[in-house]
């Protein structure tokens, strides 16, 4: 606003000396006035054209998407199907097995061996994925020499080789965002601690905090945006680290209780008595 009224005071004592002085005609004055205008109206717009856009953006994450699109593109084409099939397969399975039975089978594993779902989980996917890959290798001492021997897809060869390639790196990222997303981060408080906590390690420190990736690649990124949305099924299920998250809910503090519970033989423990011993 302060703006625009000093250009009109300007315009104004410029007009007004210039028609003072010279003569003036009116398709001259006609269009004065319209440079005046115009120039209003810019400076009204300025501030809305520097405002921050909230379209799409690329972050990081995007940018390591298209380099790994790029190398699977280049390995597919080289290696050819017959070389890609078993190792696509693995990937595949490990992805479609995860998806499938990790979340039971972490939900038993931490009833089992009081371990968190936290580490319920990565335990669980590891073990599968180990499984799974093991699986693979006696399958390809199987039927692989037969699958490179053979020439069963001929002139397609290489351009299928692009796309198993290409879905094999897809599911390898899927499994590494899979983990990514695994931890949970609530509430704040308990966030602040765990930074606390690794700022004190030199070595911690340098290293970006799991929690900023996360972000940066689930709520910044494109492509993370995308998946954490459409193949959320994909993923691990987020879940606190240990029980530093767990004390800030009423289910950890029922926890505590019933561990000091047990310990002290099944019996709550009296509550603290308030009054003051006689002098």
């Amino acid at each position: 606003m302060t703006g625009r009224v000093g250009l009109r005071d300007q315009w104004v004592w410029a007009r007004w000396s210039w028609s003072f002085q010279t003569a003036h005609p009116p398709d001259t004055v006609a269009a004065m006035d319209f440079l005046y205008h115009l120039a209003a109206a810019a400076t009204q717009a300025a501030p809305a054209a520097t405002a921050p856009s909230k379209g799409f953006a690329i972050a990081w994450f995007d940018v390591l998407v298209v380099l790994v699109m790029l190398v699977a593109i280049r390995n597919g084409r080289k290696r050819g199907l017959s070389e890609e099939l078993l190792p696509l397969g693995q990937w595949v399975a490990i992805i479609a097995v995860n998806a499938l039975v990790n979340g039971p089978s972490a939900r038993g594993l931490a009833n089992f061996t009081k371990l968190s779902l936290f580490w319920s989980h990565l335990v669980v996917f590891v073990f599968l994925g180990v499984l799974v890959f093991l699986a693979f290798i006696w399958l390809k001492s199987a039927v692989g020499g037969k699958l490179l021997e053979a020439d069963y897809f001929g002139r397609h060869e290489f351009s299928l080789g692009i796309v198993a390639a290409l879905v094999r790196y897809g599911c390898m990222l899927v499994a590494a965002l899979a983990i990514l997303n695994s931890r949970l981060y609530t509430p704040e408080p308990v966030i602040a601690i765990q930074r606390e906590r690794a700022a004190s390690d030199i070595r911690i420190a340098l290293l970006p905090a799991w929690s900023t990736v996360q972000h940066q690649v689930f709520a910044e990124s494109e492509s993370g945006k995308f998946i954490r949305a459409r193949a959320s099924f994909l993923l691990i299920t987020s879940t606190p680290y240990d029980s530093l998250e767990l004390r800030a809910s009423g289910e950890g503090r029922r926890r505590e209780r019933l561990v000091e519970e047990a310990i002290d033989g099944g019996k709550p423990k009296p509550a603290p008595s308030t009054n003051a011993p006689p002098k």
